[in-house]
């Protein structure tokens, strides 16, 4: 079977848009760090529960966007990337008021 061309793009465009951001956090001396892989942004802002949803700056170090919390305690939060809301890929989440998902951290 043949496929075409357009759709060899299209798949090769999903995959490196997939690649293009990652996400992940670990714990160290008492706090949680956040990191995001998305070098392209030009700012990006975090917002949690356990502040209210202020959304906070993350320092970009290398090509990773972090950020930090205290450890230890479950929350839910987003990112707000050049201006837009972000939601990472994470193992669990939840909707908010609004309807929108937000990541949940359980500490698992």
């Amino acid at each position: 079977m043949k496929r075409s061309p357009a759709l060899w793009i299209i798949v090769i465009i999903a995959f490196a848009a997939a690649g293009c951001a990652s996400h992940y956090h670990r714990e160290r001396e008492g706090r949680l760090m956040l990191y995001l892989k998305m070098p392209e942004a030009k700012s990006v802002l975090f917002a949690c529960s356990l502040d209210r949803f202020t959304p906070r700056k993350a320092a970009l170090r290398d090509s990773f966007w972090e950020v930090d919390v205290p450890a230890g305690r479950s929350f839910s939060y987003f990112y707000i990337v050049d201006g837009e809301i972000y939601t990472p890929p994470c193992s669990q989440k939840e909707r908010d008021d609004f309807g929108s998902l937000n990541c949940l951290y359980t500490g698992q």
